[in-house]
């Protein structure tokens, strides 16, 4: 679904970015990707955590995948600073 400028209320800048997310498959993946934390040492600290928490299991079901809500999400994410002549993490703000 091509999006056009001001439908349904997008501008023209959300719409261009809807339109480019359109060519990006978006494939489901499980939370924790194991070969990622085992690579960064990180594995046994967030799976012991996960499983004191008890959502454990979380990390190796496959979930429900929505491409379209994803791509609306990314194509109207806005990040703002409350000081904008220092962009940084501590004051930065992330605007769906």
């Amino acid at each position: 679904m091509l999006l056009d400028f001001n439908c349904g209320g997008w501008d023209k800048e959300y719409a261009k970015r809807y339109n480019s997310l359109l060519n990006i498959e978006i494939l489901p993946i499980r939370f924790g990707h194991v070969d990622t934390l085992v690579s960064i040492g990180l594995d046994i600290d967030v799976f012991e955590t996960l499983h004191a928490m008890g959502i454990a299991p979380l990390c190796y079901q496959r979930h429900e995948l929505y491409p379209d809500l994803a791509r609306q999400v990314l194509a109207t994410a806005h990040i703002g600073y409350d000081d904008p002549s220092k962009p940084t993490y501590e004051n930065c703000s992330y605007l769906a």
